[in-house]
């Protein structure tokens, strides 16, 4: 006499269905996950800069010198006498100074600075670096 056996197991179409239902929830997360990075990428960028600048107008003070940074759209040159530093901004991140401005802005020795506004763009969200003529650096996310 020949008896049964159980089948054990997943069947095709359990395997299939869940797989679908993984598929659809990851379609709709993405956008949201991507934009999330997007923005992470942008503030931590700025946060970068602001500090960047504020060591920049600390040095201007501590050694007595006039210190110049220039802007381009992908990063910036801090120039010292006798001595220039690059630096690049992380891909996309797009830079410009939000007024009319000679992309040029400099931290005196009395702690002053030349005041400007630097606009840092990913896509369409985007940060402020504000620097204030008391040579003072704020950072803000729109």
């Amino acid at each position: 006499m020949l008896s049964q056996q159980q089948a054990s197991g997943f069947h095709i179409l359990e395997l299939t269905s869940t797989l679908a239902c993984i598929a659809l929830l990851a379609a709709f997360t993405y956008p949201s996950i991507q934009s999330l990075s997007t923005r992470h990428r942008l503030r931590s960028e700025t946060r970068r800069f602001a500090s960047a600048l504020e060591k920049i107008a600390v040095e201007a003070i501590q050694r007595e010198l006039t210190i110049s940074i220039q802007l381009s759209s992908h990063g910036y040159s801090v120039l010292r006498p006798g001595r220039a530093d690059a630096a690049v901004f992380a891909d996309p991140i797009q830079a410009a100074f939000e007024q009319d401005s000679d992309s040029q802005l400099e931290f005196y020795p009395s702690g002053a600075a030349t005041p400007a506004s630097i606009s840092l763009k990913n896509g369409n969200k985007e940060c402020v670096v504000k620097i204030s003529i008391r040579g003072r650096v704020a950072s803000e996310c729109r």
